[in-house]
C-alpha cells in the first residue's frame, strides 16, 4: 500500500536570522541575542530572543531565557496579529 502526499499549496516566503553571543575570558557569565524574520504571503513572524546565564560554582549555575513574538496570518476575514504572552503568577483573594 502507498500513500500519496496530501496537496497544499506552498507559501513564498524569505526569512533572515542574526545573532550575536558575549563570551568574555575567565568571567562567569555568557549572553546571547538572537533575531528571525520570516516575511511571507500568507504568514510573517518575528522573534526576538535573549538569554544567559552566570555560573554560581563548577556544579551550578543562573540560567535565563526570554522571547519575544509576533504573528501575522493572513485568514478570510482579515489579518490575525498574535503575541503570545509571557506566563505570569498570580493569585486571587
Amino acid at each position: 500500500m502507498r500513500a500519496l502526499p496530501f496537496l497544499e499549496t506552498e507559501d513564498d516566503y524569505w526569512s533572515l536570522g542574526v545573532g550575536v553571543e558575549l563570551l568574555p575570558a575567565a568571567t562567569p557569565y555568557r549572553m546571547s541575542a538572537r533575531g528571525e524574520m520570516r516575511d511571507g504571503t500568507a504568514l510573517a513572524s518575528r522573534l526576538f530572543t535573549l538569554a544567559g546565564d552566570v555560573a554560581v560554582n563548577r556544579s551550578l549555575a543562573l540560567l535565563s531565557r526570554q522571547e519575544l513574538m509576533r504573528t501575522e496570518r493572513d485568514t478570510p476575514l482579515g489579518t490575525d496579529v498574535s503575541r503570545p504572552r509571557a506566563d505570569t503568577a498570580s493569585s486571587s483573594r
